[in-house]
């Protein structure tokens, strides 16, 4: 599998075709991350540093209960606002999902890439893509209600034992330890294999047209058969992402550090519009990146299930 090849040519489909980007934008590109960075002092000024940091924590901390109680008619409409936004995003997200599926697999093909066409075959298979969401989120549901009910079992002997109640609670924070030292590796295996298998599903159930059972067997009979290959695109693709979490980290410090600064200052209302500035500054390049991931999981898959030259 010429993965250099897939990535190579996903990256042109996806600057060709720009209509790709809002499927993108929609389809995951609003949701973004960035990190901040810290900084150090010498030891003999570190503790009037702290304590001067503590003291501009707390006045940005302060400003925003003032702004909050002085304002909360206005708070709560937005909080309403936010909600029914969000739900509206939510319902779209799920058809430019399917629709970017179906137009990066035109243009894969040269055919006409029409937005009109994407958001068409997105709302025809919406049920459907919620459906192999759903089902394929019912094993990390299981997980956490495992973990979550091993960890209170881990401590029932501490409150419930007539002995030391330090050595039981010891003991059970040893058994949540091994629990944990267990599920985090399973973690990341059924993420993988569980995310391998939605992403060939999706595309089997609008590609194909399989209903979504059909599609999620399918797509574990193709994951059982090629995973080797899965993870080699799993890991080009890391690749890729480590470049743009690169990228966007630079991006976001020279907003982050200002904002930070203006928080601890007192001023909220410019901290508030530098982190929406950045918001709005990143849509762009999340939109674009989100259309590439997709747009090489569909060239992988053409390529993988053999409807397209390896």
């Amino acid at each position: 599998m010429d993965y250099a090849g897939i990535i190579k040519r996903s990256w042109q489909i996806t600057w060709k075709y720009r209509v790709l980007w809002l499927f993108g934008l929609f389809a995951g590109g609003i949701s973004g991350s960035f990190s901040g960075s810290g900084a150090q002092g010498d030891s003999g000024t570190i503790s009037g540093d702290l304590s001067g940091l503590e003291r501009q924590v707390e006045r940005g901390a302060d400003a925003f209960v003032r702004w909050f109680t002085d304002n909360l008619g206005i708070a709560v409409a937005v909080v309403l606002i936010m909600s029914v936004a969000g739900f509206a995003l939510w319902v779209i997200s799920i058809a430019a999902q399917g629709g970017l599926v179906k137009l990066a697999s035109e243009a894969d093909q040269d055919r006409p890439v029409l937005g009109s066409e994407g958001w068409a075959i997105g709302f025809r298979y919406w049920g459907r893509t919620l459906l192999i969401q759903l089902v394929l989120t019912l094993p990390f549901a299981v997980l956490i209600g495992a973990l979550v009910a091993a960890t209170i079992i881990s401590f029932i002997p501490a409150m419930t034992s007539d002995g030391d109640p330090v050595t039981a609670a010891l003991g059970g924070v040893a058994m949540v330890c091994g629990v944990f030292a267990i599920a985090i590796p399973l973690t990341f295996v059924l993420a993988f294999v569980v995310g391998s298998v939605y992403l060939l599903a999706l595309r089997y159930g609008i590609l194909e047209d399989r209903p979504s059972f059909a599609a999620i067997g399918a797509a574990w009979g193709a994951f059982k058969a090629r995973w080797k290959q899965v993870f080699g695109m799993w890991l080009a693709l890391m690749l890729v992402g480590i470049i743009y979490g690169m990228l966007a980290a630079v991006i976001a410090v020279g907003f982050v550090l200002p904002a930070g600064v203006a928080f601890m200052a007192g001023n909220l209302p410019m901290s508030a519009a530098l982190i929406l500035l950045l918001a709005l500054v990143m849509l762009l390049p999340n939109a674009i990146y989100a259309a590439l991931r997709s747009t090489a999981w569909t060239v992988f898959f053409r390529r993988l299930t053999g409807v397209a030259e390896v």
